[in-house]
């Protein structure tokens, strides 16, 4: 999924606490909340990002090369609806 998901899904979510989880908690859960981090930040790097979930969630949080890259994609798409002025028409 792309970065126009993870707006889409951030816009739904009640006020207060989410819970995110899958089966082990690490790689595809940290994934997610990174990815949230940074559609909720206009700013925020992926490694920023990962370093927070990192930090507050597990230290073992997205566990793998492929997921940080999809992190920087994610990134990548913001800042290029950033540019254009289309949140969430990324990808």
């Amino acid at each position: 999924v792309g970065y126009d998901f993870w707006v889409k899904l951030f816009a739904y979510l009640p006020p207060g606490r989410t819970v995110v989880c899958c089966h082990g908690g690490h790689g595809r859960t940290g994934t997610a909340l990174a990815a949230l981090l940074i559609v909720s930040s206009l700013d925020m790097t992926a490694k920023e990002a990962i370093e927070f979930v990192r930090s507050r969630h597990c230290d073992n949080a997205i566990e793998s090369v492929k997921q940080e890259d999809y992190l920087e994609e994610i990134v990548r798409q913001r800042d290029q609806d950033k540019k254009t002025g289309q949140k969430g028409k990324g990808n």
